[in-house]
């Protein structure tokens, strides 16, 4: 069993790493960009005035319709 783990763990290295070289490749060409954030960044500016004013992050997630993870880490 350690032996099949052992190259279970090879193998998911060697993937990774051809994942890493692929996505290294295609940014430099301009086509992987990443996730595009949530909130832009007038949202964002917007969010922490009204955080200043007391109002909790929940509830400026729900009127904003985003998520509230997001909102949390700005």
């Amino acid at each position: 069993m350690q032996m099949l783990g052992a190259v279970g763990q090879s193998e998911r290295a060697l993937t990774r790493g051809r994942q890493r070289e692929g996505i290294a490749i295609a940014k430099a060409k301009g086509v992987y960009k990443g996730r595009k954030p949530v909130l832009d960044e007038q949202a964002r500016v917007a969010l922490r005035q009204e955080a200043v004013q007391g109002i909790s992050k929940v509830d400026i997630a729900q009127t904003r319709g985003a998520p509230a993870r997001a909102c949390t880490n700005t």
